[in-house]
């Protein structure tokens, strides 16, 4: 026989109104009644009316927003590619993705996306979020009205977000420090190009990175960070400036973006094969020029899956009322040279 709300309600000693919106997750009940309700549940084997869900989400259907930055890029192509796959496998269950890019890497544009889903009363928002204060303030907004958030590819800290998907960004730059370390023969000069510093991800992976450089590769020195906003004019100009300003540099590592400029600078300059560089993902750009020895290697982090697993954990949270068994949900670390790259 299966399990009741008015079994659980009982157990709870709460009213059925209470264990409803426990299990349809929905604001207004104490955390720590909620976690006992959940626990019931749990161990009752309560399972939901997944079908009855479906024909009722028909008539009103479960909208999850998605916040990606530049719709047009490589990076965020392949995390919609992994959007379109989930909810396509979940529409007859009435589940509706809305995609909202972002223009510019701007707090305030990010803020305006997140009030408009809050606005609409969405299921769930999956955001990237920009390492700001004001946008944690608005995760926890919509968490507080009963949104569930997830962040993909970094994260934010402080945040009621349910969980994290995306890779270790600190391991990822630990392993990068330790092939370009032994590449670069454990000594000479390195500098850092990164995306943005108001993006977690970047920064874990320059802390992984220093961090594994200072410690076992002292001889190795750090001469600079330098921020491309990932614009593709600023990249090149900045990278030239370096090359110029830095004869001798060794090593060259990449967080994030604009890797074709980066690139092509480096051939410019005449230093294909002087400096070693290593950068992240599989962007046509970053196979070409792992394929054309200018790159050593590069990490990649299953875009695909940061955003097809997202979708279909906010499904399971909203038909099955099942929680993520982890708050931090890693991909691989997934380490390219010429002859495993396409």
């Amino acid at each position: 026989m299966s399990v009741t709300i008015k079994q659980i309600a009982a157990l709870a000693n709460v009213s059925i109104g209470t264990v409803d919106r426990v299990l349809h997750n929905r604001p207004g009940v104490r955390p720590e009644k909620r976690e006992e309700i959940e626990r019931i549940a749990g161990e009752l084997g309560y399972q939901p009316n997944i079908p009855a869900k479906a024909l009722a989400f028909r008539k009103k259907p479960v909208t999850i927003g998605v916040i990606v930055y530049e719709h047009y890029h490589p990076y965020a192509e392949t995390i919609i590619k992994g959007i379109k796959a989930a909810e396509k496998e979940l529409k007859d269950f009435g589940v509706k993705v809305e995609i909202l890019s972002m223009n510019e890497h701007l707090a305030t544009e990010q803020i305006k996306i997140l009030d408009l889903l809050i606005k609409q009363g969405v299921s769930g928002i999956i955001i990237r979020p920009i390492d700001d204060p004001i946008i944690c303030d608005k995760i926890n907004e919509a968490t507080n009205a009963g949104i569930p958030v997830i962040t993909y590819n970094s994260d934010i800290d402080n945040s009621n977000r349910l969980c994290f998907i995306g890779q270790n960004l600190y391991k990822s730059g630990e392993v990068a420090a330790e092939l370009l370390g032994k590449i670069m023969n454990k000594t000479g000069k390195v500098a850092i190009l990164t995306g943005f510093l108001k993006v977690k991800a970047h920064n874990e992976r320059i802390k992984g990175f220093v961090d594994v450089m200072s410690t076992y590769y002292p001889n190795i020195q750090i001469i600079d960070t330098i921020e491309t906003l990932e614009d593709a004019t600023t990249t090149y100009n900045k990278v030239i400036r370096l090359l110029e300003t830095n004869k001798d540099l060794k090593g060259l590592y990449a967080t994030a973006g604009c890797f074709e400029q980066m690139g092509q600078a480096i051939k410019n300059m005449g230093k294909e094969h002087q400096i070693s560089f290593s950068g992240y993902d599989l962007y046509p750009e970053v196979i070409q020029l792992v394929n054309e020895g200018i790159m050593d290697f590069s990490i990649a982090q299953d875009l695909f899956s940061q955003g097809y697993e997202p979708i279909k954990i906010i499904f399971d949270l909203i038909f099955k009322n099942k929680r993520p068994k982890e708050e931090f949900i890693y991909t691989k670390i997934d380490i390219r040279v010429r002859w495993n790259i396409k």
